[in-house]
């Protein structure tokens, strides 16, 4: 075996293992279902916390999944936000 195939071998047995990790969407999701899950209670229509007068883009739960989701993969969304 040469080195360049060890080397395949090595990153095809790593990504099996780590692609679910690093897939935002997949935690996204995750993470949402089980915002919308604890916070089942108290949430309006739309997945809100509160009735709004314009529809956000975003939901109440789709915000704090999102954030959840940053802050387990190790993306800091407030610093990314001022720059």
């Amino acid at each position: 075996m040469h080195n360049t195939d060890i080397q395949y071998i090595r990153s095809v047995f790593n990504h099996r293992f780590t692609s679910d990790m690093h897939n935002l969407k997949t935690n996204f999701d995750k993470f949402y279902n089980i915002t919308k899950s604890v916070f089942k209670d108290r949430l309006k229509e739309s997945d809100n916390f509160y009735l709004y007068s314009n529809k956000p883009k975003l939901s109440d739960c789709e915000i704090i999944a999102l954030s959840v989701t940053g802050e387990s993969i190790g993306i800091v969304i407030e610093a990314q936000a001022s720059i």
